[in-house]
């Protein structure tokens, strides 16, 4: 029979063992999560970013951004998206549609970035991913366009200059300029990959060593693809998370405070840093994060990392 001492002892490990699942539930749901925007084809508007992340570990809102492209000769007024919850089966939980709150209208070829907060119906640990489509938009001269109609005027493209200083990547982003595609100014080397699971997700790090040519150059995020082998025999490519990668929480071993865990080094978390400047000749070394939903190949590598 377990002496006094001992049955404290059991009954302590009990209570952090109880404690401990419900914090491993919450952190999971911590930090930015997949998005997907759905292309409209010749649509008047265009969505370019929609970043979203729990609002906290055990609520039911998301907050973010989104980048919207005017790509007529009229000024946006007002739009709206639509916003779709998934779980961790891609089974549909919830769907939104939100008005974004445009600070001012939107010029002809430019671009506006607005935050968004949305409350989704379902279990905050269940969301896997959400999609994100533009609905409708307002113009001048009276011009109203709904998803599914067919714009009857000649679409204009995106000015290089606004598509630069788009921004709207996440909290606390800052908008940075593209000196020239990164493909023809950097070398990206792998020097090394792992992965983790949170809520059905696949997160793959890939740690990289970034080498400068001859002039200066501006790398995001968002510049950086993954491409890896599904599971249906296809191959899909992946773009960088532009926010930080997920944490968790543990429980100390030597007390009953949770503490964060960290699956990237966050001094070394380009999601979480934003733009690097990568000098002429010299090297910079990085990691960046890919959230993968779909089901991989048995055989996938995670080092097939390249540049748009």
């Amino acid at each position: 029979m377990p002496q006094p001492h001992h049955r404290r002892a059991l009954t302590v490990a009990a209570i952090l063992a109880a404690l401990a699942a419900p914090i491993a539930v919450a952190a999971q749901v911590s930090g930015p999560f997949p998005t997907a925007i759905v292309a409209v084809p010749n649509a008047p508007v265009a969505l370019t970013t929609c970043h979203l992340e729990h609002a906290s570990p055990i609520s039911v809102r998301v907050d973010g951004s989104v980048v919207i492209a005017n790509r007529t000769t009229h000024t946006l007024a007002s739009a709206q998206v639509r916003f779709v919850f998934f779980d961790t089966e891609n089974t549909r939980m919830d769907q939104e549609d939100i008005g974004l709150p445009l600070t001012a209208p939107v010029a002809p070829g430019d671009v506006s970035t607005a935050r968004v907060d949305i409350m989704f119906q379902g279990t905050a640990t269940l969301l896997s991913r959400v999609s994100c489509r533009i609905e409708s938009a307002n113009f001048s001269a009276g011009k109203h366009w709904t998803y599914g109609q067919r714009w009857p005027e000649k679409l204009i493209p995106i000015r290089k200059e606004a598509m630069s200083f788009s921004g709207g990547e996440g909290r606390g982003a800052t908008a940075a300029q593209r000196v020239t595609p990164a493909a023809a100014r950097v070398q990206v080397t792998v020097t090394n990959a792992w992965t983790d699971t949170v809520a059905g997700v696949l997160y793959v790090h890939d740690a990289l060593a970034i080498v400068g040519r001859d002039a200066p150059t501006i790398l995001r995020p968002s510049d950086l693809t993954l491409t890896v082998a599904l599971a249906n025999g296809a191959t899909k490519t992946y773009q960088a998370m532009n926010g930080s990668a997920p944490t968790y929480l543990k429980l100390n071993p030597l007390g009953d405070t949770p503490t964060t865990a960290y699956e990237v080094d966050p001094t070394a978390d380009m999601g979480r840093i934003g733009a690097l400047t990568i000098p002429p000749h010299g090297t910079v070394t990085t990691t960046v994060t890919f959230a993968i939903p779909d089901p991989i190949a048995a055989s996938a590598t995670y080092r097939d990392v390249g540049l748009q």
